[in-house]
């Protein structure tokens, strides 16, 4: 595409130059009403009311109300609206955590309130189109704003007062609404694609947990003779496997630590589904110290709160970890066989459907203690481990180079926007 005819200097060093009748000037300055946020007291979360937001709704560029902290009542939604009353059109952004600067615009109707961490960003649409708008937020020029001038405490952080002192480069409205449909036509197709890759990963996934729950409840060998296993979540089971229930199988180490040498995991630390850990996340608390469990080389770890049901980990080193992981000893499996057979759809969904309490919904060993669960020979349960090592290998391959392909495409529809509402390319 071709440069506008003429350039001027923004003043702004990440902006750089702007076509000529362009202007430039600070967030706040383009807004109906000041940025606010949610309120910053924690209300009492119900089971029905009024929907209640915070961070992890953003997804996507959307609200996604599935992701909803739980319901208020209308006595509170209607005290928190005094304050930050979101409406169709409106711009939230994450102004605190790992995800501080993502967005999502409001395409509903709906009444429902947010928390602290979003923050209102409402236009004046005789200054600026909101979806013209919106992808400026979008763009590399102004993530990179947020980025250079959040704060750090416990994790990152950008205040409303900051926010509105970043600026935003901008034509006539016209322009800005013919930049907006521009974009919009550009950035469907990359979604798209994108959209696509992310269903390919799903597949994968399913793939992956259907390859595990197979191999640990039928064995590897397809003609084998089959038995009723007597247990709803396990089915038939080859002739010569036990079942065994699982406190008879595992010892539960449950010893307090409180050792600040030891390396600590987090629910945080531990990747869902795979059994990886990754350490960069964890901001380990006294409080945490004081649950932390010690476990050994070997011990299997497994999470007991409903969100984190296929949160587990084989241990490769001694170290403490946070009190809702239970630590699993194993006296007649093999690490790694116990720890596929806990990550099955059939272990974890009759684990799930034990939990009980409604804030945070968590299974108990007693229930866990009690499941029977298959026990195959010591050679079976090495060779189902070394198959699903090979294969859920495999897989997870395929799924970080699509992941990487992903990242590439999301990067190139940042750079797009990027051009467009910076004049770097005319519309």
């Amino acid at each position: 595409m071709k440069r506008y005819a003429e350039y001027k200097d923004s003043g702004v060093e990440w902006i750089g130059e702007i076509p000529v009748d362009w202007d430039r000037t600070k967030l706040k300055n383009l807004l109906a009403t000041p940025i606010t946020d949610g309120p910053h007291e924690t209300p009492e979360i119900l089971d029905e009311g009024i929907p209640f937001l915070s961070a992890e709704a953003v997804k996507n560029l959307k609200l996604n109300f599935d992701l909803k902290r739980g319901y208020i009542s209308q006595n509170e939604h209607e005290r928190f609206c005094l304050k930050c009353k979101p409406q169709r059109g409106d711009i939230f952004m994450i102004k605190s955590g790992a995800t501080t600067g993502n967005i999502a615009m409001v395409e509903t109707d709906e009444e429902f309130s947010v928390w602290s961490p979003l923050a209102l960003i409402r236009c004046n649409e005789n200054k600026i189109d909101r979806y013209y708008m919106f992808l400026f937020l979008q763009s590399f020029i102004f993530r990179r704003q947020v980025k250079l001038f959040w704060s750090y405490g416990t994790q990152q952080n950008i205040g409303m007062g900051v926010l509105g002192n970043l600026f935003v480069a901008y034509p006539d409205v016209e322009t800005q609404r013919r930049i907006a449909d521009y974009l919009d036509r550009r950035t469907s197709a990359i979604d798209t694609l994108i959209a696509d890759k992310l269903r390919l990963i799903d597949l994968l996934r399913e793939k992956r947990q259907s390859l595990i729950s197979e191999a640990v409840t039928k064995g590897l060998d397809p003609t084998a003779a089959m038995r009723d296993s007597g247990v709803e979540w396990i089915g038939e089971i080859p002739m010569g496997w036990e079942v065994k229930r699982l406190k008879f199988a595992v010892f539960l180490r449950n010893i307090k630590s409180a050792d600040m040498s030891l390396q600590y995991i987090g629910l945080e630390n531990v990747e869902s589904a795979t059994g990886a850990l990754q350490y960069n996340e964890a901001a380990e608390t006294e409080e945490d110290m004081k649950q932390a469990n010690l476990f050994y080389t070997n011990d299997v770890m497994f999470g007991k709160l409903r969100p984190y049901l296929r949160k587990a980990f084989v241990a490769e080193f001694n170290g403490q970890c946070s009190g809702e992981l239970l630590v699993f000893e194993p006296k007649i499996y093999t690490s790694k066989y116990l720890l596929y057979m806990v990550l099955s759809h059939g272990f974890i969904n009759w684990v799930d459907s034990s939990t009980y309490g409604s804030k945070m919904p968590r299974a108990s060993w007693d229930f866990i203690g009690n499941m029977e669960t298959p026990v195959p020979t010591p050679q079976e349960q090495q060779q189902i481990a070394d198959y699903l090592d090979t294969k859920t290998a495999a897989i997870d391959t395929l799924i970080s180079d699509i992941t990487t392909q992903i990242d590439k495409l999301k990067e190139y529809r940042q750079s797009v926007i990027s051009e467009a509402v910076t004049g770097k390319v005319e519309v």
